[in-house]
């Protein structure tokens, strides 16, 4: 590495060796061609940048940053560069000294985003998609969960003391695996952003356009399921799917009805996503094809859905790490539950999980949660992972909100 710019480098896996080769990778190609080399594979491995704000008054303590980008504010430094570079390591070693000797912190936020070649990209059979917050809750405008279970946790919690500084103490707080949503999700539309088709909510809900509906309608996509969402503004669901376009739509409406049940109720969405009912479903979405974004015309009313994962949650791999911090890795990040439900604050490693435990669904979700235990309005959440053949179809019509990595099967 010269100068912070990252080389690509390529790695060549034999049986028992690995061999690195930077500058002949051409005739490495050709040699592939014999037979001998036909166990042979290649990787190439991705480029991880980091951005972390470090608060000013530790960046004297740090030395040379020589290399990295240094941005110095009032308040804190924005340091970006290749993670494990020299000042990477620097920054880990002063983080994890404040950590334990119960003085605080050394930065107040951090990033690594992970760049991929287009051959990793095409090569890939799941991609995680991670989905920024919306700084907004469905609980603050109504939403209503059931505790199933008073469930406990204690954690460690940062305190701000005034100025860059914090202090470490213990607390106890509720779990929010036990808590179900009992009614529908309530949220001010004007609080979203528009022209994006997904969106998280602090609580861990997902949200997305009547665009991503439809897409997941035509592609007949599996794994997931939409109910309608209630605007604040004028109290009305939302209406995902349309059943008076054809036969099968309309027996739906008329079964529902004996049930005395209508789209208006959101007990019929539940009823309508009970395994029972999924053959009748299946059957009226196949003949259906909406145009992507006719919904999205200006002036026209934001049909949007909740969207729940139903597929067969994927087993986390060893290889795959979660903390509160990038330099968290030996597993002492106190966001974590006793039981390994909630692994962690955050991923903080390329995600990799076990190939059998994939049901082949295109909408996934890992076992784990991420996020912490439940603190004010936020809920830890399942990470959304997505097939190949979902992911190209939203790169195809453009679809926001996200950022994608790869994920690894093992």
């Amino acid at each position: 590495m010269r100068g912070g710019v990252w080389k690509w480098r390529y790695i060549l896996v034999f049986p028992r060796v690995l061999v690195y080769d930077r500058n002949s990778f051409s005739k490495v190609v050709a040699q592939i061609l014999h037979p001998a080399f036909h166990s042979l594979s290649i990787f190439r491995l991705m480029q991880e940048t980091y951005e972390i704000r470090l608060f000013a008054k530790h960046l004297p303590l740090l030395g040379d940053t020589t290399g990295n980008s240094v941005k110095l504010g009032r308040v804190a430094a924005t340091i970006r560069g290749t993670v494990h570079d020299p000042l990477f390591v620097r920054i880990g070693e002063l983080e994890q000294h404040l950590r334990s000797t119960r003085q605080g912190v050394a930065f107040a936020a951090w990033r690594v985003e992970r760049h991929y070649s287009k051959e990793e990209v095409a090569a890939a059979e799941l991609f995680l998609l991670n989905v920024p917050f919306t700084e907004v809750s469905g609980e603050e405008y109504g939403t209503q969960y059931e505790d199933l279970l008073n469930c406990e946790q204690e954690i460690e919690q940062l305190e701000y003391t005034g100025g860059a500084d914090f202090r470490i103490h213990r607390k106890s707080i509720p779990c929010s695996l036990n808590t179900k949503q009992i009614g529908p999700l309530r949220i001010a539309f004007s609080k979203l952003r528009r022209k994006l088709d997904v969106y998280r909510l602090w609580g861990g809900e997902l949200i997305v356009s009547e665009g991503f509906v439809c897409l997941n309608k035509n592609e007949r996509i599996s794994g997931g399921a939409f109910f309608p969402i209630v605007d604040v503004r004028n109290d009305n669901l939302t209406l995902p799917l349309q059943f008076s376009d054809s036969a099968t739509g309309l027996e739906i409406l008329s079964i529902a009805a004996d049930k005395h049940i209508s789209p208006g109720d959101w007990k019929f969405w539940e009823w309508l996503n009970d395994e029972e009912q999924q053959p009748l479903l299946a059957k009226m979405l196949a003949p259906q094809k909406r145009a992507i974004r006719d919904s999205e015309k200006s002036g026209s009313v934001r049909n949007l859905a909740q969207l729940t994962l139903r597929s067969n949650p994927l087993q986390i791999s060893k290889q795959s790490q979660f903390g509160e911090t990038p330099f968290d890795t030996e597993n002492k990040d106190f966001h974590r539950c006793d039981g390994g439900i909630i692994a962690g604050r955050r991923l903080i490693s390329p995600l990799s999980v076990l190939r059998s435990s994939w049901d082949g669904s295109d909408l996934c979700r890992t076992e784990v949660y991420v996020g912490g235990q439940r603190q004010g309005l936020f809920r830890p959440y399942q990470l959304l992972v997505v097939s190949k053949r979902l992911f190209q179809a939203m790169l195809k019509h453009k679809m926001k909100g996200f950022h994608f990595e790869i994920v690894e099967l093992i």
